[in-house]
């Protein structure tokens, strides 16, 4: 990433195929995988920024999002542990709810938990294509009660289930991340 676009206050998404995109502005976007291009872009014209690294160790992020300072929304991947600094972690709500459809099946409380995260979702997409301040507002008004009623749940639910259960994996992957995992109720221009 270049120094110019990585040195402003922004926000860095990682989806689970390992695609990047950089927010500096609103009107401004970088999206990425991992080998080399670059170019100029708007939302309307996407180019793509690749970095290509000999694996997955944390220096290679680190070295990426050296002096950037903003948000990373990625998943629980233990390489991003290491950014610290001026950087603040999204978490994946992709991922903490594929751990409870995974323990769907065996347990009718992860159909609870799943409910809770498709109405955030519908929330979302409603506001999908709203600025900033309006995607907060409604967050504010709809989504922050949601949050802190699906953490009490998983608080009360997590003290009922075996620790060896998959709805206690779940629980316990989203109750690790929680502050990043409610981190977007506290910026407009974040995804969920």
């Amino acid at each position: 990433l270049r120094r110019d676009h990585g040195g402003g206050a922004g926000v860095f998404l990682v989806d689970p195929e390992g695609n990047l995109l950089y927010y500096n502005e609103p009107a401004e976007a970088i999206l990425g995988r991992r080998f080399a291009e670059t170019g100029e872009m708007s939302l309307e014209e996407w180019y793509s920024l690749f970095d290509l690294t000999a694996g997955r160790r944390q220096e290679f992020p680190q070295r990426f999002l050296d002096g950037y300072t903003g948000f990373v929304h990625a998943d629980a991947y233990d390489g991003y542990n290491a950014v610290h600094g001026n950087v603040r972690h999204l978490g994946c709500w992709m991922h903490a709810r594929r751990y409870f459809v995974d323990a769907e099946p065996s347990d009718p409380r992860a159909v609870e938990a799943l409910a809770f995260v498709r109405t955030l979702y519908a929330v979302e997409r409603e506001i999908n294509g709203l600025m900033p301040a309006q995607r907060l507002a409604v967050r504010n008004e709809r989504s922050r009660p949601l949050i802190i009623a699906l953490e009490a749940w998983l608080r009360e639910q997590r003290a009922k289930v075996s620790k060896q259960s998959e709805t206690s994996k779940a629980i316990d992957y989203s109750l690790k991340r929680w502050p990043a995992l409610s981190r977007f109720l506290d910026d407009g221009r974040l995804c969920m």
